[in-house]
């Protein structure tokens, strides 16, 4: 299995960096938008706004810095009377004021120099991030199940879009699952200060943070230290946030109202019309709003509160996140591991989870399989250039349409939880 594992990932890995990521480039190139960082552009602004912020005191939401922040990664500045460039506004710095604060060892070091550092660091990070979210879901496995969830993730289509632009989400994943695990083991104010500082990129973790909310004051004399924790180390870095630059939530406000105008629209309203996406978020809402109160006094240990996780996760990816931002489908991979250790309970609950559970298992491995055979194509064949742009774009498509199943599958899972309120107290195991 790990064999087969590593010729995938290898052959995931070539179709990403030596097909896909230059089509990417050629095509930025033809619209003037080729003279800039690439690799790396997705911290190159938090990289510049901690330069500009701590050494020169400049507002990291304003123009000026916006216009320097599109100059590094394009090689000039957006303008509004080409009709080939996206919004002026595009790449303005959408995170919160204290990531500069996080991150500022990074800002006295060349780009160049922060970018091999990444290449480097982010990869350790989420083999990390799969280790945390292992022991997260499921307490304790093997080192086989490990290394070959490892090899998998790391090749796939997300994770790869995170390594390439290298994106702070990765770091939030991390911190979403030491978060989780410290839960699980009870060490609530290790936990809330893990989900303070995964607020760097709060969308990520929205829905997970009203999650323990409500979970925290179902039992409040014994969790509380987890919602407190949180909360001062969040007026904490707000507060130096302030002292740095009076009236900043204001301004990233301001940034975040125009971000869906060119931040891309949410999953169900791309794939869908507007009114029949909204539609289904509120549907979303409605089953976590269920499956919220169900799990209200499970035990941090059980079954039961690895759905609720899993249940906000996916969540999170189809109706918090820009649907074009695949790299943060990150946040799937504990949804999988719980699919994978109920699979014998959806499998015995009927044909329609059967199937969801079939089409399920092929989205996820749709993309190894096609983009190893483009691989194959242009190495073999020498036809990587006679390769179209949709052929390329075959292994993406699946992953858009993953987070709608794996949802409709935990649908099933909490309206059938009430029904066997026992086997979802019980720990989760990784067989």
């Amino acid at each position: 299995m790990l064999t087969i594992g590593t010729i995938l990932a290898l052959a995931t890995g070539y179709y990403h960096v030596h097909l896909l990521t230059p089509r990417v480039q050629r095509a930025q190139a033809e619209r003037g938008l080729g003279n800039g960082y690439y690799m790396g552009g997705d911290f190159y602004p938090i990289w510049l706004t901690s330069r500009e912020l701590l050494t020169h005191r400049r507002n990291p939401y304003s123009v000026e810095v916006t216009k320097e922040i599109q100059a590094g990664l394009y090689g000039r500045s957006l303008d509004a009377h080409n009709v080939d460039d996206p919004p002026e506004d595009y790449r303005t710095f959408a995170y919160p004021l204290y990531v500069d604060f996080l991150f500022f060892p990074l800002a006295y070091l060349p780009f160049t120099t922060v970018r091999l550092m990444l290449v480097i660091l982010l990869p350790m990070i989420s083999i990390a991030a799969i280790f945390i979210w292992l022991r997260a879901m499921y307490f304790n496995f093997s080192w086989f199940p490990f290394a070959f969830i490892s090899i998998l993730t790391l090749s796939s289509y997300p994770l790869l879009e995170a390594l390439i632009a290298e994106q702070a989400g990765i770091v939030v994943w991390t911190l979403a699952g030491a978060a989780v695990l410290a839960v699980r083991e009870e060490r609530y104010k290790k936990a809330g200060a893990f989900l303070a500082l995964a607020t760097i990129k709060p969308q990520m973790v929205v829905l997970l943070i009203v999650w323990l909310a409500a979970w925290t004051i179902a039992d409040w004399h014994k969790r509380k230290p987890l919602l407190w924790t949180f909360l001062s180390l969040q007026v904490l870095l707000w507060g130096a946030g302030e002292l740095a630059l009076p009236g900043w939530p204001s301004e990233w406000l301001g940034v975040l109202t125009g971000y869906p105008r060119y931040g891309g629209r949410i999953l169900p309203i791309r794939l869908l019309k507007t009114e029949m996406g909204l539609a289904l978020c509120v549907l979303f809402l409605a089953v976590l709003g269920y499956g919220f109160w169900q799990l209200r006094q499970v035990p941090s240990s059980s079954r039961g509160f690895s759905l609720g996780i899993a249940g906000v996760l996916a969540g999170t990816v189809l109706i918090a996140l820009p649907g074009d931002a695949l790299y943060d489908h990150l946040l799937l991979l504990p949804v999988l591991l719980l699919t994978w250790d109920l699979r014998k309970w959806f499998w015995r609950h009927g044909s329609l989870s059967r199937a969801l559970l079939g089409l399920s298992a092929g989205l996820v491995t749709w993309q190894w399989i096609v983009a190893s055979a483009l691989s194959v194509i242009a190495v073999v064949l020498h036809q990587s250039r006679e390769i179209s742009n949709t052929a390329l774009e075959l292994p993406e498509w699946p992953i858009l349409l993953l987070p709608f199943i794996l949802f409709a599958l935990l649908t099933l899972a909490f309206l059938n939880m009430g029904k066997e309120k026992f086997w979802f107290e019980q720990q989760a195991t990784l067989e």
